[in-house]
């Protein structure tokens, strides 16, 4: 297993994706939210360092989380009806908050020419499938980009098997999976460690 907390994301892979690079476009794309970061340009306050936030905004129902809860925190042997439930409204809801997601990048997104690309995206136990295919659609329109996978650990033999098989087939060039679903916070937490971590940073241009 990859790592599972977003610090050892930071302090291991973080500064080796970062290393050389003079100057650098990143994507954070996510069908859920960013830290509650607004979708677009992020400022980094660095000329050459680019970030853009780019959420599908999900935010499950009040009918699947009550679903889902009824599931984990009942003792009734007939909940697992409950359970079913939940999770056929929340692939639904991711399902579709990941095709607004990748209709807003493909609507949005310009990268400069003479920067690297570094594209950290989400990919979350309920659309994994969906998710893992719009890998492969950023690897064939963006072939010389740096593309990094990550998710919580729901089902994590899963995932990590699916990244791997992804990483042999050159679709992404790295994974990790931690401890937190729904990536809202630690996806915010690597988009600020970047900026502190910019090679560049504070040099004179």
């Amino acid at each position: 297993m990859d790592y599972l907390f977003t610090k050892d994301f930071i302090q291991k892979k973080l500064p080796a994706l970062l290393a050389g690079k003079r100057k650098l476009f990143a994507l954070f794309a996510s069908y859920n939210q960013i830290g509650h970061l607004d979708n677009g340009p992020f400022d980094t306050n660095e000329p050459d360092l680019q970030v853009f936030i780019q959420s599908g905004g999900n935010s499950y129902s009040v009918e699947a989380t009550w679903n889902a809860m009824s599931y984990l925190f009942s003792t009734n042997p007939n909940s697992l009806a409950h359970g079913l439930r939940a999770e056929e409204l929340m692939e639904k809801e991711a399902s579709s908050s990941q095709t607004k997601l990748e209709q807003m990048v493909e609507q949005n997104l310009t990268p400069p020419e003479d920067s690297d690309l570094l594209f950290i995206v989400y990919v979350g136990y309920s659309a994994f499938a969906r998710a893992c295919e719009y890998l492969a659609k950023l690897r064939t329109q963006y072939p010389t980009a740096m593309i990094v996978a990550t998710s919580c650990d729901c089902d994590d033999q899963l995932k990590e098997t699916r990244f791997r098989e992804l990483v042999g087939e050159k679709v992404i060039n790295d994974y990790y999976i931690n401890k937190e679903c729904s990536g809202i916070n630690s996806m915010r937490e690597i988009v600020y460690a970047l900026i502190e971590q910019w090679p560049n940073r504070n040099m004179l241009v």
